[in-house]
């Protein structure tokens, strides 16, 4: 259909006067009605693949590569192999022909050689087979299977030196305090106990947070939003995250302490955070450590309360200058993934932009998230921005659509893109599972009461400066 304005959308039941209807349950599927596949085809692709590959014990660069097919030898496809190091080929090759017998393994000798790593570095083997030759349904070098595995290798040290940067100012007021280095300004709102301006080079970088974030745009598994009214939806998660109030958090400031340690600043603030009802929903501690350079490393301590068995996600949310639009990251990718949806996206280093996360659900909800994730740059398009770098790998988006854009939406012509990012960083977001119309999301992917622990920085990037390297610095 195609609103007044003149922006076309794709309808679902009850949009054209039919009565009765299943809402977005006519077209929820892996692909567009136009045929465009959804990031979910990709999973269902590496989990169906005709080939499985593992490394064996024997020594670095043997494979077993076993023919998952029922009446066919692996003679029709061609293999090849890359490694490499945080996300740059050092070394490549092809696999040797197969002729591997349906449900049979053949063990395959890869002349892999160390590559000379530095410390911090991780090394990915890939392993792609393709089409040989044109078949009935793909093209010759259609990608048909592929495997990962990372290598082990001893990374030697990093001669990289941090840059003299200037000491550190506070300048206490009654309503914010300042903290200033040499190029750069930040100021917490004593009220709101959260960062509300980052200046670099007189540029704004961050204009909010970061805060506790346990709610999400609910996805159609989590439960039909359409249908909310008067049918059940109260049983699906979505239901009991409303009956909590997850979607309209209060945040309640219990404490904020300055204090200088050596060269560097600590910020310590307390939060609780409220639902419905004024409900106690758990507690945040938040502890930013900032170093000369502008460098902030936040270590976050969340406690849920026993009652709390099911949250939609884990983590936290901050908002970045509108200017800041190229997106970077080394994780899993190119295409979104989740806990319980990620062996269809490989990880690498991959480069998008914010704008280009947007996925287009039918019914606009949860979307663009990444997993495993190391880093992830945020920048201009000169590459100068921030840079977040996680302790442990982490989840991770950077959207123009807050969440309660996603979920006051029932089609795509509703939305319409904020000018400034929002970022999130997780402990983990909730599985995706199926229970729009099978099972509910495993209980390993579920998220519930009890004490979650992160740690991230968060780094000033110059137009000039690799990620790669700044995030293998150490504080």
């Amino acid at each position: 259909l195609r609103t007044k304005e003149g922006r076309d959308y794709w309808a679902y039941g009850g949009d054209f006067g039919d009565e009765p209807n299943d809402a977005n349950f006519c077209c929820n599927g892996m692909i567009w009605p136009d045929r465009t596949p959804h990031p979910a085809m990709y999973e269902f692709k590496k989990v169906a693949q005709p080939v499985s590959v593992s490394l064996s014990r024997l020594g670095r660069g043997v494979i077993d590569v076993m023919n998952r097919q029922d009446f066919t030898d692996l003679s029709w496809l061609h293999g090849f192999w890359e490694v490499k190091v945080d996300g740059q080929v050092v070394d490549k090759g092809k696999v040797p022909t197969l002729k591997t017998a349906p449900g049979k393994s053949e063990r395959v000798r890869l002349p892999i050689t160390d590559p000379g790593m530095l410390r911090g570095q991780e090394a990915f083997l890939m392993i792609r087979f393709e089409a040989a030759k044109e078949t009935a349904w793909c093209q010759a070098g259609h990608e048909v299977a592929w495997h990962q595995s990372g290598l082990a290798f001893k990374g030697r040290a990093d001669v990289t030196r941090l840059p003299f940067a200037h000491p550190i100012r506070i300048e206490e007021g009654e309503d914010k305090i300042r903290i200033r280095g040499g190029s750069w300004r930040i100021d917490f709102s004593r009220d709101l106990g959260r960062v509300e301006s980052w200046l670099v080079n007189r540029r704004e970088l961050l204009t909010r947070g970061p805060q506790i974030n346990l709610w999400r745009a609910p996805t159609d598994n989590d439960g039909i939003k359409a249908k909310l009214e008067g049918n059940g939806q109260s049983g699906k998660p979505l239901g009991k995250w409303l009956a909590l109030g997850l979607d309209y958090i209060d945040l309640e400031v219990t404490s904020l302490n300055v204090q200088e340690e050596g060269e560097c600043v600590t910020v310590e603030t307390r939060h609780v955070a409220r639902g419905k009802g004024d409900k106690v929903l758990g507690e945040h501690r938040q502890r930013q450590r900032i170093h000369p350079d502008g460098t902030v490393v936040v270590k976050n301590e969340i406690s849920i309360r026993k009652s709390i068995d099911d949250l939609p996600r884990v983590g936290v949310e901050l908002v970045l200058s509108p200017s800041l639009e190229r997106m970077e990251w080394f994780g899993r990718g190119p295409h979104e993934s989740y806990w319980d949806r990620k062996r269809g996206a490989a990880i690498d280093r991959y480069c998008s932009t914010v704008t280009n996360r947007y996925v287009p659900y039918i019914v606009p909800q949860e979307h663009g998230n990444l997993t495993d994730v190391r880093w992830m740059a945020i920048t201009r398009p000169d590459k100068s921005g921030v840079l977040f770098v996680a302790d442990q790998p982490m989840e991770c988006s950077a959207l123009h659509y807050a969440d309660r854009d996603l979920f006051g939406a029932r089609h795509t012509a509703d939305l319409t893109p904020r000018r400034d990012t929002i970022v999130k960083l997780d402990v983990h977001q909730r599985g995706l599972g199926t229970a729009s119309c099978g099972p509910d999301t495993l209980e390993k992917y579920r998220l519930g009461s009890g004490d979650y622990a992160f740690t991230y920085r968060m780094h000033i990037l110059g137009a000039a400066d690799d990620p790669a390297a700044v995030a293998r610095q150490e504080y």
